[in-house]
C-alpha cells in the first residue's frame, strides 16, 4: 500500500510519517489477499489528509482500492489517537471489502477436464463451471412459534429459522410427532 500525505498547519518530518506509516502497516494482512484479486497491484493507495486547527487534528483518510473508495474522517487533539481511530475503522472496512471481492470472485471456477485417461497434456481443456448462489428469506419467530409450526405441518421434516429468543440462526427437526431437535448454526 503506498500512503501520500497531504498537510496543512502542520510540519509532517520523517519520523511522524514513518509512525504514521507503521501504524498503517496492521492493515498489511487485509491488502495481501485483497491484491490476489485486483486487477492492478499499484492501485491500492491511501490518501491522508492531516489539519491542525485550534488544538485539534482532523484526519480525513481515502482509501483506493481498486477504484472502490473508502472514506474516514475523524479527529482528536491527539494525532496518535485519531490515527489509530482511524486504523481501527479502515479495519472493519477492510475486512468487509475483502470478504465481498474474495466471495464475489469465486463465482467462477476454472476446472481442468481430461478428456481421457490415455490423452496427453495437449489434450486436456479448460472447462468453465458457473456457481450460482441463491439468497433464502429466513423467518424471523420464536422458538415455541417454530415448534408449534413444524409440528403442525404434517409435510415439514425440518425447518430453518432465526431465533428470536436467542438472536442465532437455529435448525429445527421433527423426529416422530411429538418430538423434535433444535440445533443452532454457526456460521
Amino acid at each position: 500500500m503506498k500512503i501520500i500525505f497531504y498537510s496543512r498547519g502542520i510540519n509532517l518530518d520523517d519520523n511522524i510519517r514513518k509512525n504514521i506509516s507503521q501504524k498503517f502497516e496492521r492493515l498489511d494482512r487485509y491488502f495481501s489477499k485483497i491484491e490476489k484479486y485486483s486487477n492492478n497491484e499499484d492501485s491500492i493507495y491511501l490518501d491522508l489528509y492531516i489539519d491542525y486547527q485550534r488544538g485539534f487534528y482532523n484526519i480525513k483518510a481515502i482509501l483506493n482500492l481498486d477504484g472502490e473508495e473508502i472514506v474516514i474522517k475523524d479527529n482528536a487533539n491527539d494525532l496518535s489517537d485519531v490515527i489509530n481511530s482511524i486504523v481501527d475503522s479502515l479495519e472493519v472496512k477492510l475486512s468487509k471489502y475483502k470478504d465481498k471481492v474474495v466471495v464475489g470472485s469465486r463465482h467462477k471456477i476454472k476446472l481442468n477436464q481430461i478428456e481421457s485417461k490415455e490423452n496427453t497434456e495437449s489434450n486436456i481443456k479448460t472447462k468453465e463451471i458457473e456457481i450460482i448462489r441463491k439468497r433464502l428469506s429466513v423467518p424471523v419467530i420464536s422458538e415455541n412459534k417454530a415448534i408449534n409450526s413444524l409440528l403442525a405441518d404434517n409435510e415439514l421434516k425440518y425447518m430453518v429459522f432465526y431465533n428470536r429468543d436467542t438472536d442465532k440462526l437455529t435448525l429445527i427437526e421433527k423426529i416422530d410427532n411429538n418430538a423434535v431437535a433444535i440445533s443452532e448454526i454457526i456460521i
